[in-house]
């Protein structure tokens, strides 16, 4: 079973095919790669109802599928990392670029692909601070958590979505806390802890004692068919996010972990919070 560690090292990566910098990069220093793939096994063909949304906060979404489905109008906060305000943290280089072979679920090119590295763990987080989100539209109830994952039989992978970030202050009211490496801390309210794949995960928290064991949640079609794009949904009626828009020296807003063995794949497409 798998092990889970936050750890706050990270290195910023992009959104297709994903490149480590070689160091711990301060945000702004990432390197995009913006690779499209190759064509091969799309996602099934009915995708639609997942378009069908009134309001999307995407995590990873195409262009050309956010296009021909007119979603610009509906997307209220973007959180797709974009280098400047938001980012896709890979903790201290456990992940490393992978192929993105075939096309994504939505049968277009683009879609997250990882593998585990050789460091024995792996964590990665998506990452934005308030100037993300200067209207703080990144709020309300009623959402739905849209995931597609593809990956080999007995594989699972660990994703942990944010509700609400409050930064830590010193006694001034000024100066934020910050931890042993100099990151700045943050008090985060978890809104739902995941499993997909296949299999059972066992997190462990930063000192490495167990936390709970997580087995995989179906997908929407009952059973996880490997090296095929599965589709999940979380129901989150009642979870209100960032009521007070995103904290201004910025946090992790879903975070993902593979486990530590090398070259574990973890391929994501269509990560939304969406209301039907």
């Amino acid at each position: 079973m798998k092990k889970f560690f936050m750890i706050l090292g990270a290195v910023a990566l992009s959104m297709s095919i994903l490149v480590s910098c070689g160091k711990d990069n301060k945000p702004g220093e990432g390197t995009i790669i913006d690779d499209e793939g190759s064509g091969g096994n799309g996602g099934p063909t009915d995708t639609e109802a997942s378009l069908k949304g009134s309001a999307y906060i995407p995590f990873v979404l195409d262009s050309r599928t956010e296009n021909d489905n007119h979603l610009s109008s509906k997307i209220v906060a973007d959180m797709r990392p974009d280098d400047v305000n938001k980012f896709l943290y890979v903790w201290n280089g456990t992940y490393v670029a992978a192929e993105a072979p075939g096309l994504n679920f939505y049968g277009e090119v683009d879609y997250t692909s990882m593998k585990v590295g050789t460091v024995g763990w792996s964590g990665a987080g998506f990452f934005a601070n308030s100037a993300a989100d200067p209207q703080k539209k990144f709020t309300g109830k009623g959402w739905t958590f849209h995931v597609a994952y593809k990956g080999p039989a007995g594989v699972n992978q660990f994703l942990v979505l944010t509700a609400n970030g409050v930064t830590q202050y010193e006694a001034d009211g000024v100066t934020p806390k910050r931890d042993g490496n100099g990151n700045v801390i943050v008090d985060m309210t978890v809104a739902k802890k995941i499993c997909i794949g296949q299999g059972a995960y066992d997190e462990h928290d930063s000192s490495g004692n167990f936390v709970a064991t997580h087995t995989a949640t179906l997908p929407l079609s009952g059973t996880f068919v490997p090296n095929e794009w599965n589709e999940y949904e979380f129901d989150l009626t009642g979870t209100e996010f960032f009521s007070n828009g995103l904290p201004k020296e910025g946090c992790n807003l879903l975070t993902l972990s593979s486990g530590g063995v090398q070259d574990t794949p973890i391929m994501l497409d269509a990560v939304f919070l969406y209301k039907k």
